[in-house]
Order: C-alpha cells, then sequence, then structure tokens
C-alpha cells in the first residue's frame, strides 16, 4: 500500500512511545541506583572522615602527653621520627586514599563486570584488595558484589570481607 491509514500511523506512534517509556524507566532505575550507591558512599566517607579526625585528636593529645613527660630532647627528635611522622604518613595516606576514592569512584569507569572478571581471575579476593584495584570505595564493590549475588559470594573471615566466584553449572 502506498499510503498509510490513520490508524496504522497511530499505532507506529503509540509503539514508539512506548519504547521511549521502556528505555526512559530504565535510564531512571539506573539513575536511582546510582544515587543509592553515592549516597551510602557519601554516608561512608562521613563516617571514615569522623573516625580519622577522631584518630587525629586522640594521636595528637597522646603525643602533647608523651612530650610533655620526656624531658630530653635527643628522645624527642627520636619519637618525633620514629613514631609520629610514620603514623602522620599514613594517616595523610589515607586521607589522600578516601580523597582520591571520592573523586575517582563515581567516574563510571570500572563496572561491575570488570569486579566479576577480577573475582573469576583470583577465585577469591578481599573486598578492600578489590576496591583498592578497581579505584573504587568497598561500598561500591560490596554493591556491585549484592547486586550480582547469582554469580559473587561475599564472606567474612576475620572480621574482612572477601568476595568469592560462584562456579556456573553448562546448562
Amino acid at each position: 500500500m502506498l499510503f498509510q491509514t490513520t490508524e496504522d500511523r497511530i499505532k507506529k506512534l503509540e509503539k514508539r512511545v512506548d519504547e521511549i517509556e521502556k528505555q526512559m524507566n530504565r535510564t531512571l532505575t539506573s539513575i536511582h541506583d546510582a544515587l543509592g550507591t553515592i549516597t551510602s558512599v557519601i554516608t561512608k566517607l562521613q563516617e571514615e572522615n569522623t573516625t580519622l579526625k577522631k584518630e587525629k585528636d586522640v594521636i595528637a593529645a597522646k603525643q602533647k602527653q608523651i612530650a610533655s613527660q620526656i624531658k630530653d630532647i635527643g628522645i624527642k627528635k627520636d619519637i618525633k621520627l620514629n613514631i609520629v611522622e610514620p603514623v602522620k604518613n599514613i594517616v595523610t595516606e589515607n586521607f589522600e586514599f578516601v580523597q582520591e576514592i571520592a573523586k575517582e569512584g563515581f567516574t563510571g569507569k570500572p563496572s561491575m563486570q570488570n569486579l566479576l572478571d577480577l573475582v573469576e581471575k583470583e577465585g577469591e579476593i578481599r573486598m578492600q584488595d578489590a576496591a583498592t584495584k578497581m579505584k573504587v570505595h568497598e561500598v561500591q564493590i560490596e554493591h556491585w558484589a549484592n547486586t550480582m549475588r547469582n554469580r559473587i559470594t561475599v564472606t567474612e573471615k576475620k572480621n574482612k570481607k572477601y568476595l568469592c566466584a560462584i562456579k556456573q553449572r553448562n546448562r
């Protein structure tokens, strides 16, 4: 037929509208999931920041207490070089790592597939190690692992979380 009827045009338009609605729903679901992950990461970062600040305050108080008790200047320098500076460097590295994760963690570069590939390659890996390798926060790794719970299990050993690949049966 050379020309379409009005009903045919309406049906095609309705079908196209349905397809667009489905695509919008998928996009909205993805956005909602991402916002949930971002919210939990921000909450975790706030908790870690509070903990780091408390640790810093405790260390500073202990440093002042020890410094007031030590009278020998040579011992003070040794303590500063051997204890205070290394602890300060560790706290600074942790803070910089959290900042780096906050900046790079939301770029979308790593994905659930990357995590699955890593876990399948390693067999079993600490969640913290996977987060470090993928340069995302542990909360992101845990969210992806929970999303793929039919492919990855999360176990806890000695207060550390591990990811393990579930072997798929051939059908």
